[in-house]
């Protein structure tokens, strides 16, 4: 992910709803032993749809407002252990950190937006890989 900061690096962290952060692009993504990988998905804006309404014999129509719809966000994010052992608790720290009933907040930081949250939450935790990864220290999933 190239960034727009003087670095190189678009500073990309996720916070609980407990408050624990994860680093997952700029300065010290992966010292938990995850990081954001390749082609995110997703991170643009929100459609808007602007809402009318038409009363009858009236020519035209009236605004009224605007919808927001939900955006999905699709995240490869890089898990990375010391051993088997210690990738397999690295994975199930980050499912259960990421969480699908409570809300958390993906954070990005750029020059050119600065701080932009969004509220988010875990739809699924899919492998991005064709084999078993018990004996591997490490695997990129799909969030």
């Amino acid at each position: 992910m190239t960034g727009l900061l003087p670095g190189g690096h678009t500073v990309l962290r996720y916070m609980s709803p407990n408050g624990q952060v994860l680093q997952l692009a700029g300065p010290g993504a992966g010292s938990e032993g995850v990081w954001l990988g390749d082609g995110p998905d997703g991170l643009g804006s929100v459609d808007v749809k602007a809402i009318f309404e038409a009363a009858a014999r009236q020519y035209g129509e009236t605004y009224v407002g605007e919808t927001m719809d939900h955006l999905e966000l699709d995240l490869p994010i890089h898990v990375l252990g010391d051993s088997p052992d210690d990738f397999r608790r690295k994975k199930s720290m980050v499912a259960n950190t990421i969480e699908r009933h409570r809300q958390g907040w993906l954070t990005t930081y750029t020059t050119a937006d600065g701080w932009r949250w969004l509220a988010v939450r875990k739809l699924g935790m899919q492998p991005a890989y064709d084999t078993d990864p018990g004996p591997k220290r490490g695997a990129t999933f799909d969030l």
